[in-house]
């Protein structure tokens, strides 16, 4: 991985530590992510940080998160495959109707030309694949002016 990320539309440096296998125990701040499981499993535990990061796979079950999201601190959805489209809809959610306004992180095979559509469904920061130039991805955001479809943010 790279040591840069784009965040709303500005190349930064990356910030975020996403710990999808193994023991979470002394590395667990705001800025880390762990998978869902291990997120409710920290919920009751009383050395547990105040917020911390959640993962979200394609396949994972959203609702569940909703009365949780406070402890939320950011929220990395996984794109392990490019033609999976579910972490778009994750994104909407979180948006939309559980009023998430932390930042949603996409990472995995994440390609210059999903960025427009991440960003409208909700999706703020970017992880990009391996190879990908986050400076000239940032002309994503900007490629069409008129947009026919409703977006959470504006182009």
């Amino acid at each position: 991985m790279g040591n840069r990320m784009i965040f709303d539309q500005v190349v930064v440096p990356r910030r975020y530590t996403i710990l999808d296998d193994g023991p979470h125990e002394s590395v667990l701040t705001s800025e880390t992510a762990i998978p869902l499981a291990d997120f409710y499993e920290l919920l009751g535990r009383e050395d547990a940080p105040s917020t911390i990061g959640v993962i979200l796979e394609p396949g994972d079950d959203v609702t569940g998160l909703e009365s949780h999201l406070d402890r939320a601190s950011f929220v990395a959805l996984h794109f392990p495959k490019f033609t999976d489209g579910r972490g778009y809809s994750h994104a909407r959610l979180l948006r939309t109707r559980y009023g998430f306004e932390g930042a949603i992180l996409a990472y995995g095979d994440v390609l210059r030309d999903q960025l427009l559509l991440m960003h409208r469904s909700g999706v703020n920061a970017f992880y990009m694949r391996e190879g990908q130039d986050e400076v000239a991805a940032l002309e994503a955001f900007n490629r069409f002016e008129e947009q026919y479809q409703f977006g959470l943010y504006p182009t």
